[in-house]
């Protein structure tokens, strides 16, 4: 599983993933999210502004975390990259950044929506239209060299099911694409 298709894809490309399936079993938003106490109200394309003079934002790392890499996008469709990319506090991984805006280290953090709905601690300022980032979808393979083929791709299939999708929407997920 992965939610980076980046990843998935540098599998497929090694030959990795048992007969090409790759399945998008839920998919996810991006968020701007704030300390509850204390945030001030902002959205993507107003964040220069909240920011002030020394204001800081947390990012995953996009190198290393999926989630920087969206939130990179979504900054530099948002027209706002230029003006807060020195303001940035990279972190290596989204609950990280989660903590750095839980814990006031950050001013704002850009994190996936189900990081901020499992936090009473940060309340979300603003949804990243979905068009300023590459589709994010939780990726599911089944190994080339897995020793158990066939329960990995009953477990995958199993994800895909009306029963997993009920749980993984409980949890603030959205549908997945299915096979990709």
């Amino acid at each position: 599983m992965s939610v980076g298709k980046k990843e998935i894809d540098e599998l497929k490309d090694k030959n990795y993933v048992d007969q090409g399936r790759v399945d998008s079993v839920a998919t996810n938003r991006l968020v701007l999210v704030a300390p509850r106490d204390g945030g001030k109200p902002t959205t993507f394309r107003n964040l220069p502004e909240a920011l002030g003079a020394s204001g800081k934002i947390a990012l995953g790392e996009p190198k290393s975390v999926p989630a920087g890499r969206y939130a990179e996008q979504a900054l530099k469709a948002a027209g706002v990259w230029d003006a807060v990319k020195d303001r940035i506090v990279y972190a290596q991984t989204v609950r990280q950044v989660l903590a750095y805006v839980e814990s006031g280290e950050a001013n704002y953090g850009v994190v996936y929506a189900t990081d901020a709905k499992i936090s009473d601690k940060v309340t979300v300022m603003d949804t990243a239209d979905s068009s300023w980032h590459d589709p994010i979808h939780y990726l599911g393979v089944v190994l080339a060299n897995s020793q158990h083929k066939a329960e990995a791709t009953k477990f995958l299939d199993f994800l895909l099911s009306p029963e997993a999708q009920e749980v993984f929407a409980k949890y603030g997920f959205s549908p997945g694409a299915g096979r990709m």
